[in-house]
């Protein structure tokens, strides 16, 4: 039976921004991998957020991890930047992806893969009117997760209200103490029905003009009933 993933609400602490609240909680939580889904980090490059996360993992003395490891913008390529401040290329790094914190921007939440250890646990960031899609695919940047790996969701405060409002149908109280991950699918699934209703009319008329450009006798009329 796979542990069920957890769920923390974040606030943005006095003076700071709720970016900092979530570094914090991935490097207490001791998890490994930060998937940044909800594009939380907006506003900070991804030297920055390394920069964050290299000084938190010096400061909590976390010896097991080596550096982080990031998307570089300007390079365009993974690297890694050491405990003591050393950056260079991934693949031609000592420190491997699985001795170090891995940093997933939200335009790596999709597509990249990297080896972490087994028992791996990443914090994934959640966002407003997040859809199944990108949940999944966020999530799946954990290639074991039928396996030992897990995740922790990062839920900023803003959003409790609406995911517990969300669920009353299903027989949960608002104000119950803690939300639950069934809480959270079920929000993420009726932000994807209303995405998709809400995008029918374009693919209607995407799929008119199409069918236009291939014969103008296909032309798509207006309704006059």
């Amino acid at each position: 039976i796979l542990e069920e993933p957890r769920i923390f609400i974040v606030k943005a602490e006095c003076g700071s921004p709720l970016a900092t609240s979530v570094l914090k909680l991935a490097v207490q939580q001791e998890t490994t991998a930060l998937i940044d889904a909800g594009a939380t980090m907006a506003g900070l490059t991804n030297s920055e957020v390394a920069d964050e996360l290299l000084q938190l993992l010096l400061n909590a003395s976390i010896a097991s991890l080596q550096g982080v490891v990031f998307f570089h913008t300007v390079r365009k390529t993974w690297v890694v930047r050491s405990r003591n401040g050393h950056e260079e290329p991934l693949k031609s790094s000592p420190i491997d992806e699985r001795d170090a914190f891995v940093y997933f921007d939200e335009s790596r939440c999709r597509g990249a893969d990297m080896k972490l250890k087994p028992g791996a646990v990443a914090t994934l960031t959640i966002g407003a009117n997040m859809c199944k899609d990108k949940l999944m695919q966020a999530a799946g940047r954990m290639r074991q997760l039928d396996g030992d790996q897990g995740l922790l969701f990062a839920v900023p405060q803003e959003l409790e209200s609406k995911i517990r409002v969300s669920t009353e149908s299903l027989g949960d109280s608002p104000s119950s103490d803690s939300l639950k991950p069934s809480q959270l699918l079920h929000w993420v699934m009726q932000n994807t029905v209303a995405a998709v209703a809400d995008g029918l009319s374009e693919w209607a008329g995407q799929g008119g003009h199409y069918c236009t450009t291939r014969d103008p006798r296909d032309m798509l009329l207006d309704e006059t009933l």
